[in-house]
């Protein structure tokens, strides 16, 4: 909805600030609404909203040199902001993503007619194209884009609402109990669907599937008392939704409660048949698209298009030209195989559906899986892969590939069950065992978490000559790194993203950990812990770097003298011993719950400590992710101490770390061309929290 700035400013709860040469600056209209500077079009207002890992106030200046209109602040990191942001009009709030969200319900109320909103464990997606395709048959419908169903999401697909609008279907995805209520509390919505209640995430809710089921449940409990509910009557829990609703139940589906109900279904190369009865009247459709689940969120379509006064065969007709979004079940032809591409996500019922559509499917040569790892199942993950692997072997696939993590359990049960099996690492490998592997004839059945990223090994076989960019971690063992390479150096105020990028040049950085602990002030240096807090201070500036801080340990204790004074001097002396405590564990931790998560394809650490060695060996070897050593010991470092020591001493990372790295890189060398010369923060950086970082002296 097109808003001038400060229309958008009431609604956002903001307060509109600009140049004094733009005195009606509010007069000035947002054509659209975005928290992507990259993709932000001219006209659009820009929400610098923080997440995972970028903050959106890092890059209002590009937005706005993009054209964005204006942009919603944070009323704390105003004052850090470059002039080029400061010159343009500002909405300031005290929080981007909530202004967002207050934008986006006063805009949903302003506009005033019907939403429905969709969830479930699976299907969300496909049951909202199947909705907003049946009531376009007679209505001006607009429909969340792609799966945009969260916080950030939704709240820009409600902007999206026109004057010519007549009904908007809307997608709310949860990882959390919680969630769906604060999304219904933004969306307000009249209607609800809900298709399922599975165990997808099911690893955050202590009381698993019934957990799964109140989360669900809260879609219901926000509609309105002359709302409609549209629910699953196949499904057992989703079935008992609507025993205390005070609006109207519809069920669909394929119990004896659902009207419209499916009567049957069946599958081949031109696509799902279905039979349904809806009231009186009996119906036929033919859907492109692949797996038997497919046919409930068809008759959800229909119901809903149904109470909404869409006449029967025009809705038929609408679902009829649905086609498969992009990796939801994808047939692909490559070199005379066939690929059902259905990665962009799985869950374990999911899964099983599309086991069956793979058996059933015929094919000249092998029926082939290719699972990936399912995630966030938590403790329940090993026996839910198992079942999936029995699933294929009872289904009578040819073949199974597990990738990834819990996928291991998932190939030795379809292997226990007597269908050929292996394991691989991760997506790329996957790739490289289909290029190797694949014939004419097969058909291949790649479906994995979004995790798992198991697109990239169908893009392996299509592109077999085009490198693949591994996701990296970075893993810095903070102690290590200063006290190695930038100890006695004027090296230590070092951007780490700069640094490693320079090293390994190629590298799609995923995330980096910084571990260290803090440092106290000593007689010979009272600054050295302002130092360290500005240094961290610094690296928090990095969009994808977390600072993991530790402690340090000291104790007093007393040491002879080699050479003593006579006495009555001491012939010992009292020394502070103090040690760095908790780093190797944190490091450690991080590193196998990440490798162990897939959370990248390659892991780096920089360090020289053999105490990590056996984190390193298990990861490389045990789980084939590869880990690479950053070695902060170099020649120069070496020379020091054998000047020193008068003993000969290796600038390599230490013995037990060389026999389990896959590759070693050192991070200085001496020159114009070391690497930590090149990688050098700015003397003046913009903090996260809109304080001024400034590189201490003598860095």
């Amino acid at each position: 909805m097109k808003l001038t700035l400060a229309e958008a400013a009431v609604g956002a709860g903001a307060v509109l600030e600009a140049p004094a040469s733009m005195a009606n600056a509010g007069a000035l209209v947002a054509r659209g609404y975005s928290i992507d500077s990259r993709t932000v079009a001219v006209g659009e207002l820009f929400f610098a909203v923080r997440g995972e890992r970028l903050d959106g106030h890092d890059f209002v200046a590009a937005a706005i040199q993009r054209g964005a209109v204006a942009a919603v602040v944070s009323r704390a990191r105003v004052a850090a902001l470059p002039d080029a942001a400061l010159a343009a009009p500002l909405l300031i709030a005290e929080d981007p993503l909530i202004a967002l969200q207050a934008l986006a319900a006063h805009v949903r109320r302003q506009w005033g007619r019907r939403v429905i909103a969709v969830t479930g464990s699976a299907g969300k997606t496909t049951t909202k194209e199947a909705i907003a395709a049946a009531l376009g048959a007679k209505f001006n419908v607009l429909k969340s884009q792609g799966n945009l169903n969260n916080t950030f999401g939704l709240p820009l697909q409600l902007l999206r609402l026109e004057a010519e609008h007549e009904v908007a279907v809307i997608e709310m995805g949860m990882n959390h109990s919680g969630e769906i209520s604060a999304l219904t509390r933004i969306a307000a919505p009249d209607w609800g669907v809900i298709t399922n209640v599975g165990t997808a995430h099911i690893e955050n809710f202590a009381e698993g599937q019934t957990g799964i089921a109140r989360a669900k449940f809260e879609l219901v409990g926000a509609l309105p008392s002359n709302g409609v509910v549209f629910l699953n009557c196949g499904d057992p829990y989703v079935s008992q939704f609507g025993r205390d609703f005070p609006g109207r139940a519809v069920y669909f589906g394929s119990g004896h409660c659902a009207d419209p109900q499916l009567l049957e279904a069946t599958e081949d190369l031109a696509g799902l048949h279905l039979r349904f009865r809806a009231g009186e009247r009996e119906g036929a459709l033919t859907l492109r698209l692949l797996g038997a689940h497919n046919a409930a969120n068809a008759m959800a379509g229909l119901a809903v298009a149904l109470e909404a006064g869409v006449e029967l065969d025009a809705a038929v007709k609408a679902l009829e030209s649905l086609t498969a979004g992009d990796k939801r079940g994808e047939v692909i032809e490559i070199g005379g195989a066939t690929i059902l591409n259905d990665c962009y996500n799985s869950n374990p019922e999911a899964l099983r559906s599309m086991i069956r559509t793979l058996a059933a499917r015929p094919a000249a040569g092998r029926r082939i899986l290719v699972a990936g790892e399912m995630l966030e199942q938590g403790e329940h993950g090993p026996a839910l892969h198992a079942a999936c692997g029995r699933a294929a072997a009872e289904a009578g696939l040819d073949l199974v590939a597990g990738v990834g993590g819990n996928a291991e359990h998932l190939a030795a049960a379809a292997c226990k069950g007597g269908v050929a099996a292996l394991f691989l690492p991760n997506a790329e490998a996957a790739g490289r065992w289909l290029l190797q592997n694949l014939q004419a004839g097969d058909v291949v059945l790649v479906k994995g978490s979004r995790g798992v990223h198991l697109e990239r090994a169908i893009e392996v076989v299509r592109n077999p000559a085009r490198p693949v960019t591994p996701r990296t971690n970075i893993y810095v063992d903070g102690f290590n790194f200063f006290y190695g390479a930038a100890k006695d150096t004027p090296f230590k105020w070092v951007d780490i993203a700069k640094l490693c990028a320079a090293v390994l040049p190629g590298i799609d950085i995923g995330r980096i950990r910084y571990f260290t602990a803090l440092v106290n002030p000593t007689p010979g240096d009272p600054s050295k812990r302002t130092r360290q807090e500005m240094y961290i201070r610094a690296l928090e500036t990095l969009p994808n770097l977390t600072v993991h801080k530790g402690h340090y340990l000291q104790s007093a204790v007393f040491m002879p003298l080699l050479n003593p004074p006579p006495p009555p001097a001491s012939r010992q002396v009292e020394v502070l011993k103090m040690e760095e405590k908790g780093s190797d564990v944190n490091i450690a931790t991080y590193m196998l719950v990440d490798a162990f998560r897939r959370d990248c394809d390659q892991l780096v650490v920089i360090t020289n400590d053999s105490d990590l060695a056996e984190t390193v060996r298990i990861i490389n070897k045990e789980l084939g992710i590869p880990v690479g050593i950053f070695n902060p010991h170099t020649t120069d470092t070496a020379a020091r101490k054998t000047a020193r020591t008068g003993k000969a001493a290796k600038a390599f990372p230490s013995i037990a770390l060389r026999k389990v790295a896959k590759f070693v890189r050192d991070i200085r060398s001496d020159g114009p061309t070391c690497h930590m010369a090149v990688s050098q923060f700015p003397d003046t950086i913009a903090g996260a929290h809109g304080q001024v970082v400034r590189k201490p002296a003598g860095w």
